[in-house]
């Protein structure tokens, strides 16, 4: 995207535009959503959780320097919100018992969530950058989880269609990502998917 345009949006945002607020909500909102829900493993609540943090960060936009920064605090932000939101479900569901240090998210839980956020938005766009139909598929298959046949029956396609657009978007994607990390991602998603 052309760093003009991301200067004027930023300077949008700073100026509490709704035009700036939107895009970087907008843009940011499901991986976000995304990281939340790894942490608190509750889509609803975790989509709340965002919601309420961005409005927060928001209005301390002034203090913010750049998106970079403004990313930081978002995270920030949002795994405070989910600890706190951990803390009081525990008082919930155990009442009486004593919240114990082991049962909060540890740095290294969080940071992996943080990992696995960015790792799934660079995936988005990339799957967002291919034709229609192909991007369509492979984010059911790889974002939504669905299986070929299930794919098949929700587009009216055939599988043999599924499969080639598949493989099609796979070799697209091995060559956006560099070599690396490209492997990387896909050791880590599928550490994830044997979890």
């Amino acid at each position: 995207m052309d760093g003009t345009y991301i200067y004027n949006t930023w300077e949008s945002f700073q100026n509490g535009e709704e035009r700036g607020f939107t895009f970087f909500f907008k843009s940011w909102y499901p991986s976000l959503c995304q990281f939340a829900n790894h942490l608190i493993k509750d889509r609803a609540e975790s989509e709340s959780l965002v919601s309420e943090a961005f409005f927060s960060v928001w209005k301390h936009r002034q203090k913010l320097a750049n998106p970079t920064e403004l990313k930081r605090y978002c995270y920030t932000a949002i795994r405070n919100s989910c600890i706190q939101w951990l803390q009081q479900k525990q008082k919930r569901e155990a009442l009486h018992q004593e919240w114990t240090f082991a049962s909060q998210p540890t740095e290294d839980h969080i940071l992996n969530a943080m990992i696995h956020t960015e790792l799934m938005e660079s995936l988005h766009q990339q799957i967002e950058s291919l034709p229609p139909q192909c991007s369509k598929i492979l984010a059911k298959l790889y974002i939504d989880g669905l299986s070929v046949n299930e794919i098949a029956v929700e587009l009216n396609l055939s599988v043999s269609t599924i499969k080639t657009q598949k493989k099609i978007g796979l070799n697209y994607l091995k060559k956006s990502f560099q070599a690396n990390l490209f492997i990387s991602f896909l050791v880590f998603f599928m550490r994830c998917s044997l979890i």
